[in-house]
């Protein structure tokens, strides 16, 4: 039988292919929306938003799974929730700070998400991103500036001139 790359062929991981776009679809589970890194089309997957401390952050319980990618190319996404579209600027949290973050993630969703983290048990195997704010435009990468148009997910390198639309 042939299989797409990453699926099982577990009743549950078939539902699950079939389960999460139709939820995400009526708005019943948030969702990042972020603009892929090389086609610049909109990928949509669901998500848990953790709240603490008047932030919020997501959390990769797959590790480095291609939003995460995406969301680092590209510095913005939006959260979606039903109608509701809510535009944000990602900033990935430095490796001392994930501990308390993912101790507080699999203290409310480790019900749903325990496996991966069990998979995959160093903190540092699982990115975390503060949401922010989209007002902020520029990100350094190394020794490039990315600068962003805000809510669009799209921008050039510092130096490079943007493309005409």
């Amino acid at each position: 039988m042939w299989m797409a790359a990453g699926a099982t062929s577990s009743r549950a991981g078939s539902s699950v292919g079939f389960v999460n776009p139709l939820l995400m679809r009526l708005g019943l589970v948030p969702t990042l929306a972020v603009r892929g890194r090389r086609s610049g089309r909109w990928h949509m997957v669901p998500v848990n938003v953790l709240e603490l401390d008047g932030a919020r952050y997501l959390v990769a319980p797959r590790g480095e799974a291609d939003w995460v990618r995406n969301l680092r190319a590209v510095g913005t996404g939006e959260l979606r929730r039903g109608s509701r579209v809510k535009a944000f600027r990602a900033v990935e949290v430095p490796g001392e700070e994930k501990p308390r973050l993912i101790e507080a993630y699999l203290e409310r969703w480790g019900h749903q998400v325990r496996s991966q983290f069990q998979a995959l048990p160093n903190p540092s195997a699982h990115p975390v991103f503060r949401i922010d704010s989209p007002e902020t435009k520029a990100k350094l990468i190394g020794k490039w500036t990315i600068i962003a148009r805000a809510g669009t997910g799209t921008g050039w390198l510092a130096g490079q001139s943007p493309r005409r639309a």
